[in-house]
């Protein structure tokens, strides 16, 4: 693809993630409850993966090496935060988050 057409397609990804969090959040009772998803967090930071295109230019054409972090972010972390977004709904993703969660609970009485 080029630049534009990968911009347009990273720009549809990131809005519709961030309506579909907005309509979340406006069906939750509180910000607290919400901020306590971990999905909703992570809904969270795949939306500020708009501002940081937003701020570096929508389409990324060469490698600026004062930018190298932001580059970093949106090229190595940002695909796997949409890979987790897809996770989601699987149910053994689910299974294992909770077994994440169970054995950090129990890590303390370890120590």
């Amino acid at each position: 693809l080029d630049g534009w057409s990968a911009a347009g397609l990273e720009i549809f990804f990131d809005a519709s993630t961030m309506l579909e969090m907005l309509v979340r959040y406006l069906a939750t009772p509180t910000t607290v409850l919400f901020l306590q998803n971990p999905f909703n967090v992570l809904d969270l930071s795949v939306v500020l993966s708009m501002c940081v295109r937003a701020s570096l230019g929508f389409v990324l054409e060469e490698l600026d090496p004062s930018k190298h972090v932001a580059y970093a972010y949106l090229l190595l972390v940002v695909p796997v935060l949409r890979l987790l977004r897809a996770l989601r709904h699987f149910r053994n993703f689910h299974l294992l988050y909770s077994a994440f969660r169970l054995m950090l609970e129990a890590l303390p009485v370890l120590l």
